[in-house]
């Protein structure tokens, strides 16, 4: 069967001949979107080459700006790893402003495993701990005593300053 195609139809022929043939994970249809959107097609377009609705073309393609094509090609496929976890990975790179080279070096993804599923899960056990020393030494600068004194140096009390709070102590 030959048919004369213009690009529109090439895309949603081929986004639905991959989905038939396949069942792409989560990350390969975002990468697939991204690509899309690159080649410069409406979201209309890709919506129908994914037969995805225009939300979950929003989530996508908000994981493939976070996200670096690097990084997801050093993780691979990932069947096992859904959209939240993908959209977890992509908060934490987002809030840490982690850059690509040192997630890629610190995870150290090829080392990892020859599974996606496990370098996914490398990646995301260094991001969680990054992201908790960053929470910890956050709350450590934020939760100080400082002692308050009058001007002739005679200590009055205490102050407690917490993330969320701040607590006086003052001498009787």
């Amino acid at each position: 069967l030959v048919r004369d195609l213009d690009d529109r139809e090439l895309i949603l022929a081929q986004g639905q001949e991959n989905t038939a043939r396949r069942d792409l994970s989560f990350i390969e249809k975002v990468n697939f979107a991204r690509q899309l959107q690159d080649a410069g097609y409406d979201r209309k377009v890709i919506c129908d080459a994914l037969s995805v609705d225009k939300t979950l073309i929003s989530r996508m393609l908000s994981v493939a700006e976070k996200i670096p094509v690097a990084l997801i090609e050093g993780i691979g496929a990932a069947p096992s790893v859904g959209r939240d976890r993908w959209l977890g990975l992509a908060d934490l790179i987002e809030e840490t402003e982690t850059d690509t080279a040192t997630l890629l070096t610190m995870a150290n993804l090829q080392a990892a495993s020859d599974r996606s599923d496990d370098r996914f899960q490398a990646a995301w056990d260094y991001m969680n701990g990054v992201i908790g020393h960053q929470r910890a030494a956050a709350t450590a600068r934020q939760s100080d005593a400082r002692q308050i004194c009058a001007a002739d140096g005679l200590p009055l009390g205490n102050a407690l300053r917490g993330p969320n709070f701040l607590t006086l102590k003052l001498r009787l």
